[in-house]
């Protein structure tokens, strides 16, 4: 009984911690990380979209760094820093990138964190193209997902 309830006791003290609270900061993605992530896309087949089908896995390595209180970002094959705005960009919200009548795009980005060495990150957009008739004539969905662990 009494280690069932020290069992209690510590998972109250230590299992609710703010540390896990899923909110990936600048602070956490400071090092580089390699992600694994797996690309489906759906498209228009008589005016509905199709069930997501597999595209392709890729793996690649990200560095993130933080210079005067901003934070930059590399993928290993490239020399240039870009600065980048975790806290605005990857919240799970839907942004409209561009809407003019005819073409209409969408994403929504979200990026979790699931351990202190491991975060998940999801990108959707969602294009559609009306013709001139205002009807639906494109419609195609990407969806791209993973996970990142930190390697250094």
């Amino acid at each position: 009984m009494k280690k069932i309830l020290l069992s209690l006791v510590c998972l109250a003290l230590f299992g609710c911690s703010d540390d896990n609270d899923g909110k990936v900061t600048n602070e956490f993605l400071v090092g580089k990380w390699q992600c694994k992530l797996a690309f489906f896309s759906a498209q228009d087949h008589n005016g509905k979209l199709s069930d997501y089908e597999k595209n392709k896995d890729i793996l690649f390595v990200k560095e993130y760094k933080l210079d005067e209180g901003k934070l930059y970002s590399k993928k290993d094959n490239s020399k240039d820093w870009v600065e980048m705005d975790i806290v605005n960009k990857y919240t799970g919200k839907t942004d409209v990138i561009r809407d003019n009548g005819f073409r209409s795009l969408k994403v929504t980005t979200l990026m979790t964190k699931k351990t202190d060495n491991q975060y998940f990150i999801k990108e959707e957009f969602f294009l559609m193209e009306k013709n001139i008739d205002n009807k639906n004539e494109c419609v195609y969905k990407t969806n791209a997902e993973g996970l990142c662990t930190r390697i250094k």
